[in-house]
């Protein structure tokens, strides 16, 4: 199922600004070209940045990145925007970067195991029904007990809180899961 958001902002894409007297929506928090001279020999072409709020830096590339070429990335963008943050990298000409970042919702750290997906979100509705979904897709009946003990902890995170609500736990850098809970 497609997220709503993705949906607007495809229609909202399409249609020429001004006509709905709706700004274009932003695409990144901050922007910024960076000369990278530690990438200048390598056939890299973008990389993808996480920012974390403890100070570290978490690359997903094609080739190794050197430390020195991340940090000088992240320098450029922690000067506009706070961490935490994801951000894209793409070469421009040899040593010329330009990088974008949004800013993340983190939420708490949250430990659900090596799962095969990128997003776990448990809905108890006022009723107290309880769906689970899995990358914005229900959960197969047949992977139900692959999600078990994952839909239990959101649940009791969730819990905690509200007595209706969403708990989403996103997968960030390094395998890590953070999680948020929203009332409904």
């Amino acid at each position: 199922m497609e997220h709503p958001r993705s949906r607007l902002l495809e229609v909202l894409g399409q249609l020429p600004t001004g006509v709905t007297g709706i700004p274009r929506l932003k695409e990144w928090d901050a922007v910024a070209l960076v000369e990278v001279p530690e990438l200048e020999a390598s056939p890299l072409r973008e990389l993808e940045l996480d920012a974390l709020p403890d100070g570290g830096l978490d690359a997903r590339a094609d080739e190794a990145v050197p430390r020195e070429a991340l940090e000088r990335l992240a320098a450029e963008l922690d000067a506009r925007l706070a961490r935490p943050y994801e951000a894209l990298a793409v070469r421009r000409d040899g040593r010329l970067w330009a990088i974008g970042a949004n800013a993340v919702r983190l939420g708490e750290p949250l430990e659900l195991g090596d799962l095969p997906a990128g997003t776990v979100e448990l809905v108890r509705a006022p009723g107290g029904d309880t769906t689970l979904s899995v990358d914005g897709e229900d959960v197969d009946p047949g992977d139900e007990a692959l999600y078990a003990a994952a839909a239990a902890e959101l649940a009791r995170v969730g819990s905690e809180r509200f007595e209706s609500f969403v708990a989403r736990a996103d997968r960030g850098a390094g395998g890590r899961w953070h999680v948020t809970v929203d009332p409904l």
